[in-house]
């Protein structure tokens, strides 16, 4: 048989079509919560380290992405996420990291208490909830900065959560407390926005009126 140039030409375009329709298709990664992170902060990057960008003054972060949830121990959550920004290398392009906890239904960077300041080689826990800072973290703080300084492997500094928190235990209305009607309503938002369904969430409504004699 006899294929003239038109014909290749036809038949790399067919094939052109079907690698094309048969590729995965490509999915938005997740954003992260700038409204329901547990905690967030602010990098001040050295000017002075090559790795920076001299005209990024900070870099901010937070604790989870959009629909996701975070672990209950959220103590875990933080020391977690110091450990991560350690192993990308943030203490050495950093001047000092500002942590921020969220205190309210969700973020207010006017309100939020800073709770701890990170600095290379040490770190300061501002006077403001001192006691209840220190206690949480000031063991793992030291243990971790006394490996950094001596070149000490991370690994074990972290125990394993035993048990990730059951999914039913956000709609189980004996283990969640709400003063108002109106924590209720952002709580049963929250359970919609990370996939629970309307009629679980609406019945979880129902049960918890009922259980406070709201109704």
């Amino acid at each position: 048989m006899v294929t003239t140039k038109s014909t290749k030409l036809c038949l790399k375009l067919f094939d052109m079509n079907n690698m094309l329709t048969t590729q995965k298709p490509q999915t938005t990664p997740a954003k992260w919560d700038i409204f329901y992170s547990t905690y967030y902060w602010k990098i001040y990057l050295d000017t002075f380290n090559t790795l920076n960008n001299p005209s990024v003054e900070f870099l901010t972060g937070y604790s989870k992405k959009e629909k996701q949830s975070e672990a209950q121990d959220i103590h875990h959550v933080l020391k977690a996420k110091i450990l991560n920004l350690n192993s990308h290398g943030y203490f050495e392009r950093m001047k000092r990291m500002e942590i921020y906890m969220r205190v309210g239904e969700m973020i207010n960077k006017k309100t939020d208490p800073d709770i701890i300041i990170l600095y290379p080689t040490h770190y300061t826990i501002p006077s403001e909830n001192h006691e209840y800072i220190y206690k949480r973290f000031a063991s793992f703080l030291d243990e971790f900065y006394r490996r950094k300084k001596d070149h000490k492997s991370m690994e074990g500094i972290l125990p394993q959560l035993k048990s990730r928190t059951s999914k039913d235990f956000y709609l189980d209305v004996t283990k969640q407390h709400f003063n108002h009607i109106s924590q209720l309503y952002t709580h049963a938002g929250k359970l919609l926005l990370y996939g629970h369904s309307e009629g679980a969430v609406n019945d979880f409504i129902l049960k918890y009126k009922q259980l406070r004699k709201w109704i």
